[in-house]
């Protein structure tokens, strides 16, 4: 599914440098440009683009989100603002590429892909965010406590489900970035911290019900 999330049509950060392209550079500088000033003070070391790489494949960087949110994102490694500027194998592979990493990572579902456009767009790259929700556990791998209930993002919520499964699937690696990840939103303005897509306040995350 394509959909609407993320932007609020203000358009894209006004950044020096792509935390795409460039992976030397601070997600601070990505996530908030020219408004450095609001970060809050931090004793650990900024992470860079490098800090949230999952790997390259076909043309396509996979990323985990710079906030450490439950979100896996995709991006041509070329420099890209919209679909029309991608081949037909490009924008064949963006989609591909994000197949490969949920069976990869185990996930046997996922709740939405979602891909701005425009002034949609907070992050000026082209960018596939494949938002993954807690119950798109794969059979047979134990669920974090919790995991039918969706918490609000921050100090009242827990984002360890989502550390705690790249280590029931072997990605130790990916564990450690996260928790990276998570520490560094901490710092950022709340207004750019952002919610998981579905977000309600402890609501309990039951099968939909058909409408006649």
């Amino acid at each position: 599914m394509l959909g609407e999330g993320g932007g609020d049509g203000g358009g894209p950060v006004k950044a020096a440098r792509c935390m795409s392209c460039d992976l030397e550079c601070p997600l601070s500088v990505g996530i908030l440009g020219d408004e450095l000033e609001r970060m809050k003070p931090s004793e650990d070391p900024i992470p860079c683009s490098r800090d949230s790489l999952v790997k390259e494949q076909n043309g396509m960087r996979c990323w985990l989100d710079a906030k450490g949110r439950d979100k896996l994102i995709v991006t041509p490694i070329r420099h890209v603002r919209s679909l029309a500027e991608l081949s037909d194998k490009e924008a064949g592979n963006m989609f591909l590429v994000a197949v490969d990493l949920l069976q990869e990572l185990r996930l046997a579902d996922f709740q939405s892909l979602i891909l701005n456009h425009g002034t949609w767009q907070n992050h000026a790259h082209l960018h596939l965010k494949v938002n993954i929700n807690p119950r798109c556990a794969s059979p047979g791998l134990p669920k974090s406590p919790g995991s039918n209930k969706r918490t609000a993002w921050g100090p009242s919520g827990d984002p360890k489900w989502w550390s705690d499964w790249m280590l029931n699937v072997g990605k130790k690696d990916l564990q450690q970035k996260l928790i990276k990840l998570q520490a560094f939103s901490e710092c950022l303005p709340d207004n750019r911290r952002g919610l998981p897509l579905g977000w309600t306040n402890s609501c309990e995350m039951g099968p939909r019900k058909r409408h006649s």
